[in-house]
């Protein structure tokens, strides 16, 4: 069987993090989010997969290349217009006429493979026309959401992206399905994809695969602090590694992940679950605490703490610095002092995201600093801020709204002097 990914997209929601990069490569505990979704599917023994790739697509294929060093064979299709999903399916149809079925997986998403081997088994099972994995989402208005015969888990109709409070049921679609090639001319009638479904569902034959476990739609750019959770949960479930190439002479405590050439100082403590990759230096009496992602050549300074934070390649975080629930992109630098503040008195913490003001549904988020930004020393940063691209912040700078990039910011000062 083929799986068809869906991986053209920019995921402008996910800004900074997505201007240099398409969102399927962000990285999250050493891979890009699309290397963790083949790994999913190569567990459920699907390794002839088919790629839609578009924005920034070389960034994809120079990484993946043929898939031989990934185990599995990738052909690329490319949607030079990233106008929709509906499309990206079609320019497949070449790729996949000629199947029986296939499995259409979007390049944004984590979940357990059971789920997969669930919609694969389904489809089996009732030799369906079509499966849908859904799933328990608290807000089903951001996604498709489906009616369902309970009675025997038939599929009655998707409605895409509801008015709140109008939702036909709590289940939304979560990003895996199983298609015949008969999609591909019920797209071209019905021009959406939900609309194409729908007429599927009128013979009856299109059954749910209900997952009530965890799903993650990396959606926004604190939606990868969730999935580094995920990620880390499942990679150190049977406990640590750490690299024989590895020079530890702090304390590490609970299960952690430490890549080659890690160097960690006297006096630093390491409290797991936390992944730390390759050539990243940990300096003397800084404390990293439970579910930080830090990638590769990374260099943290003495007394710095950091807690439920992915940090980028490259990124250098100056001493007595603190970073809470934060994403750090690639080559920042934070200076001395520094405070990532995460908390407004138990308030819900809102984010504004291309123009629209976001309930980010987290009582503790820090800053969304994107790539090649300089924060100088002594600066602090309000809760929920996203710091945009090759930003410069001037010393002392209380960073209370967004910061678009290619901006420099400072504060003017006026000194008085009086007699004593």
């Amino acid at each position: 069987m083929k799986a068809l990914i869906l991986a053209a997209g920019e995921g402008s929601r996910l800004r900074p993090l997505s201007v240099n990069r398409p969102k399927p490569m962000f990285n999250i505990c050493g891979k890009p989010i699309l290397e963790h979704i083949i790994d999913l599917l190569k567990s459920v023994g699907i390794t002839d997969l088919v790629v839609v790739v578009g924005y920034q697509k070389e960034s994809i294929i120079d990484y993946f290349g043929s898939g031989f060093d990934f185990e599995v064979d990738i052909k690329y299709i490319v949607q030079e217009n990233q106008i929709g999903i509906e499309d990206a399916i079609l320019k497949s149809e070449n790729e996949l006429k000629d199947e029986d079925y296939f499995l259409l997986a979007h390049a944004d998403f984590f979940v357990d493979r059971d789920m997969v081997q669930r919609t694969i088994d389904t489809f089996n099972e009732f030799n369906a026309d079509s499966t849908i994995a859904l799933t328990l989402a608290p807000d089903v208005s951001r996604y498709g959401v489906a009616a369902l015969d309970t009675s025997d888990g038939r599929i009655e109709q998707i409605i895409e992206k509801p008015v709140p409070g109008s939702e036909l049921s709590k289940y939304a679609v979560s990003s895996v399905y199983m298609f015949r090639p008969e999609i591909f001319t019920l797209l071209k009638e019905n021009q959406q994809l939900d609309q194409a479904i729908n007429q599927l569902c009128k013979r009856g034959n299109v059954y749910a695969a209900i997952w009530e476990g965890l799903w993650i739609d990396v959606e926004y750019p604190w939606d990868t602090l969730t999935a580094a959770q995920f990620v880390m949960d499942r990679l150190m479930k049977d406990g640590s590694y750490i690299s024989k190439d590895a020079k530890i002479d702090g304390k590490v405590e609970g299960p952690v992940w430490i890549s080659d050439g890690v160097k960690i100082r006297p006096g630093a403590v390491i409290k797991g679950p936390v992944y730390i990759g390759k050539n990243t230096f940990i300096g003397d009496n800084s404390l990293i605490r439970d579910f930080t992602a830090i990638e590769n050549n990374v260099v943290i300074g003495f007394g710095v703490e950091i807690k439920n934070s992915v940090i980028l390649d490259s990124s250098f975080i100056n001493r007595l610095s603190f970073i809470g629930d934060s994403v750090i992109a690639n080559n920042v630098y934070i200076g001395a002092g520094t405070h990532i503040i995460n908390y407004s008195a138990g308030e819900p913490i809102y984010a504004l995201v291309n123009g629209d003001k976001i309930d980010t549904g987290r009582t503790k988020l820090g800053a969304i600093i994107g790539d090649q930004t300089t924060l100088e020393v002594n600066c602090s940063i309000m809760p929920g801020r996203k710091i945009g691209n090759k930003v410069w912040v001037g010393p002392g700078v209380v960073v209370d709204k967004d910061i678009s990039p290619n901006k420099r910011v400072f504060v003017s000062q006026a000194i008085q002097e009086t007699d004593i």
